[in-house]
């Protein structure tokens, strides 16, 4: 996932939560912090793990966990110093090895769903074919994604192609613009 995509979604996340009464949206700055904690004590999509889990190697211990006490009864207090390091570091490293399968996992099966999404690559001068119709506004549920105008291929270079149609109308594309006739 891209920076910007980040960007974006915690972006929505922020608003979606800034969002609840107008007081908070005056004073945003205020509530940074705990969205900024709300936002790394929740499970990443790409790496299973939250990103406070992956920093600290545990996960957050919040006042309604003491309140209801729901703390796990972690034998840390019967550990040595050097024993709770190693400990810890091997939970890191666990932690790290799953991140990393899982965002591996979930990178093939982004890759195979843009490959599923890919255009035919076989495209050829002299092919007839349809253009994309850019002139649909608004909802377009049952209208014609393609403009019924057949058109042929002049020249490839790269993603661009250049078409003509049967009344001489020239058109240079983006390669994802133009799909092949199959008449």
């Amino acid at each position: 996932m891209s920076l910007q995509n980040l960007r974006k979604l915690f972006q929505q996340r922020t608003r979606r939560q800034i969002r609840l009464t107008p007081d908070r949206k005056r004073h945003w700055p205020k509530h940074l912090p705990e969205l900024l904690f709300s936002y790394n004590a929740t499970q990443n999509s790409t790496t299973g793990y939250s990103p406070f889990y992956l920093m600290f190697g545990r996960h957050p211990k919040i006042p309604i966990d003491f309140l209801l006490g729901a703390l796990d009864s972690d034998d840390d207090d019967q550990m040595t110093t050097d024993e709770w390091i190693k400990s810890h570091q091997d939970r890191l490293k666990y932690a790290f090895d799953k991140a990393s399968d899982h965002t591996s996992l979930m990178a093939k099966n982004r890759k195979l769903t843009n490959d599923r999404k890919a255009f035919d690559p076989e495209l050829n001068t002299d092919d007839k074919v349809y253009v994309r119709n850019r002139q649909i506004r608004g909802r377009n549920k049952i209208q014609d994604s393609w403009d019924s105008t057949v058109y042929r291929v002049v020249n490839i270079s790269g993603n661009v192609v250049s078409v003509v149609s049967d009344d001489g109308c020239q058109k240079t594309l983006n390669r994802r613009d133009v799909t092949r006739c199959v008449s």
